[in-house]
Order: structure tokens, then C-alpha cells, then sequence
């Protein structure tokens, strides 16, 4: 008999997310941990759980940052050995499949940190003057420069970095890299437009306070 679902799951810890949460981070610790032999479907068998809903639980605990980063790099050498077990070759698409979900996971970070954390890595990088990015990254203890860069991007999008530093930041790349130009550009545009939104969303709370 099939365990449960993903979506069984979902309606089952309605309301219950830091339940949800907890699961996720169990069943995915659970398989890192385990040898080779211990494998999804005994996961799954163990969990009460559909394979699919083990393997989308190990995906959303590694995306929202429920396990550490080394965990999620133990998820992902245990699949390929047991992929190759069988299948010498094997291994690629989830080496592709790994990539996205830490690609995910970093924006989730970048965007659950306090404004006032992203203001103050924004300010560390712009004085990084002659430091490399990377001694940001290490300086705040962050798993990547891929994260890093979603946290400058946060920062300038929502305007929490100054115009002054969005400059700094802009010259520095375009500099070392002038096909950058657009990149910052669309940053800019998004900075400009959040903007917008914030001005719209304080005109309607004063409306609406106000009871006109």
C-alpha cells in the first residue's frame, strides 16, 4: 500500500507548518545520514510515504534552508551512488536537478533575511573596496557568492541599499565586466518600480485610515 502523498501531506499539516517543517528536515537528515542500502522506498515505507512525497520532502527541506548545506551535498552523493550502482553513468541529471535546488535555496535565504542584515552586508561589499566579494560572503557566514549575489540583488530592488551604494556596486562590476551593464540596469528598473509600489501601497493605507 502506498504511503502518503505530497499533496496528503499538505492537507494533513494544514496549519501546521512548523510540523511540516520538522518532517521535511527528519526524513531528509534521515536518508543523508543512512548507507547506501537504505534507500528511498525504505525511506518512504518507514515515513509512511509515497516515494514521490520523499523525494519532494528532501527537495522543500533543502530549499528553505531546513538542513545545512552539507547535508544537502550528502542527499545529493547518496542518489548518485545509487544511481551508479546500476548505472555506471549515471549521475548528471541529479548533479542539474542539486544545482537548481541550491539556486532556490539561496533566494529563499537572500529573501527571509532582516532588512537591516541585507543593509548591512550591502555596506560591507560597497567598502570591500580592493576584498574580494568572497570575504563578504565569509564575514557573514553565507554558503555561496551565488547567495551573496541574491542578497545584493534584495538589496537594491527594495531599496535598501542608497543610490550612492547602487552606484558603487554598478561602476566596480561594469568595470571588470562591462556586459554587466544590463544586468544592473534591470535592477534598477525593479528598484525603480518597487518604489512605485511602496508610494501606491502608503497613499492607499492613509485612504483607507483615514476612512475617506
Amino acid at each position: 500500500m502506498a504511503g502518503r502523498s505530497f499533496t496528503e501531506l499538505e492537507k494533513q499539516y494544514a496549519g501546521r507548518y512548523d510540523d511540516f517543517c520538522s518532517l521535511a528536515k527528519r526524513v531528509t537528515e534521515t536518508y543523508s545520514r543512512s548507507l547506501r542500502e537504505y534507500s528511498q522506498s525504505q525511506i518512504a515505507k518507514d515515513f509512511d510515504l509515497s516515494t514521490s512525497a520523499v523525494r519532494k520532502m528532501m527537495d522543500f527541506a533543502i530549499i528553505n534552508a531546513l538542513v545545512t548545506k552539507q547535508t544537502a551535498e550528502y542527499v545529493m552523493q547518496k542518489a548518485i551512488e545509487n544511481q551508479q550502482w546500476n548505472h555506471p553513468e549515471a549521475g548528471a541529471s541529479t548533479v542539474s536537478h542539486h544545482n537548481e535546488l541550491m539556486v532556490k535555496r539561496y533566494e529563499v535565504i537572500a529573501y527571509s533575511l532582516p532588512r537591516d542584515e541585507v543593509k548591512k552586508i550591502v555596506e560591507d561589499a560597497v567598502e570591500a573596496n580592493g576584498r574580494s566579494l568572497a570575504d563578504t560572503a565569509k564575514r557573514f557566514q553565507l554558503e555561496s557568492l551565488k547567495e551573496l549575489q541574491y542578497i545584493l540583488e534584495r538589496g537594491i530592488i527594495e531599496d535598501i541599499a542608497t543610490d550612492e551604494e547602487v552606484i558603487t556596486l554598478m561602476d566596480r562590476s561594469v568595470k571588470k565586466d562591462p556586459s554587466r551593464k544590463e544586468y544592473f540596469e534591470n535592477l534598477i528598473f525593479n528598484r525603480q518600480a518597487f518604489r512605485q509600489e511602496e508610494y501606491e501601497r502608503q497613499i492607499q493605507e492613509q485612504v483607507d485610515s483615514s476612512g475617506w
